[in-house]
C-alpha cells in the first residue's frame, strides 16, 4: 500500500515551504524517495514525506469555512 505524503495536510503547502515552493528538500525531514509516471507516462522523481520539522496541521473547517477548534459547541451566553 502506498502511503500519502504529509504535505497534503500541512498548513505550509502551496509554496510556503522550501519543498512546495522550490522542490528543495527540507533539512531534518524524514522522507522516502519515489518515482512515478505522470499523466503523459514520463517518469518523475519525488518524495513521500513522513515527518518534517516545518509541518503544521491545516486547521479543519466546517461547511461555512470557519475553523473547527475541537471543543464542544457552547452556544450563546446563558445557554443555547
Amino acid at each position: 500500500m502506498r502511503r500519502s505524503t504529509i504535505c497534503w495536510t500541512c498548513a505550509h503547502n502551496a509554496g510556503r515551504c522550501p519543498w512546495s515552493a522550490l522542490f528543495v528538500p527540507v533539512p531534518g525531514w524524514f522522507a522516502s524517495r519515489r518515482v512515478y509516471k505522470d499523466s503523459g507516462g514520463v517518469r518523475v522523481g519525488s518524495y513521500t514525506v513522513h515527518a518534517c520539522p516545518l509541518y503544521r496541521e491545516t486547521p479543519r473547517r466546517n461547511p461555512v469555512g470557519r475553523a473547527i477548534t475541537g471543543g464542544p459547541f457552547r452556544g450563546r451566553k446563558g445557554g443555547v
